[in-house]
């Protein structure tokens, strides 16, 4: 094939593939060798895209954090959060108690989301590009600082059609993994109801 055939060839595909390649996305790892599904990248914007304007509104409503659970309920897959936050110390819950964690778990989160990244935020986040990763799919997106520079935040997403986010990552880092490593803490030192209690604090 003749480099003027595959030019072509290529922006025939760029012109094809939506939202998604208009930002710029390539599967993980592999540069522009391997375009992926534009349905599943487009999918996984609109998710993102509609999760922070929800949760905007959201705090704005509000004026922080109240409310803000059930908006992330939406687009967060809690029950995959729960399974792995609790996984490593299944056995240190009683049934009532592991269910106080599945029912406090949104409202920390939301708390978090306030005080991590809203708190943060001069200026509306903007997504900037998004991937596959193995199963899943990774939304990035950038916010300007109050104190300046730039926050980027990738949000991992599972499932077709209407994906869930299953994971936030900042600086390289997993919250999921570093949440998990708090809270065995706090469970190594006072027990499930020591967490329970970090996280109602938390919570408010």
């Amino acid at each position: 094939m003749t480099v003027w055939v595959q030019g072509v060839v290529l922006l025939c595909v760029v012109l094809m593939t939506g939202t998604a390649h208009a930002i710029g996305w390539f599967p993980e790892s592999q540069g522009n060798r391997h375009l992926i599904d534009a349905s599943r990248g487009d999918a996984a914007i609109g998710q993102i895209e509609r999760l922070l304007s929800d949760a905007e509104m959201q705090i704005e409503r509000s004026g922080g954090a109240a409310g803000l659970d059930g908006v992330l309920s939406r687009y967060f897959s809690f029950d995959v959060w729960h399974r792995f936050l609790v996984k490593p110390h299944r056995k240190a819950f009683s049934k009532k108690q592991e269910q106080a964690f599945r029912e406090l778990l949104p409202r920390y989160v939301a708390r978090l989301y306030v005080e991590r990244f809203h708190a943060a935020a001069a200026a509306p986040p903007r997504v900037v590009s998004v991937r596959k990763a193995r199963r899943d799919m990774i939304v990035e997106t950038e916010v300007r600082r109050h104190s300046g520079g730039v926050l980027r935040i990738e949000w991992r997403l599972r499932g077709r059609g209407a994906p869930s986010v299953i994971d936030i990552i900042g600086g390289g880092a997993s919250f999921l993994l570093l949440t998990r490593e708090e809270f065995s803490a706090i469970i190594d030192r006072g027990g499930a109801e020591a967490l329970l209690q970090h996280m109602h604090d938390r919570a408010g």
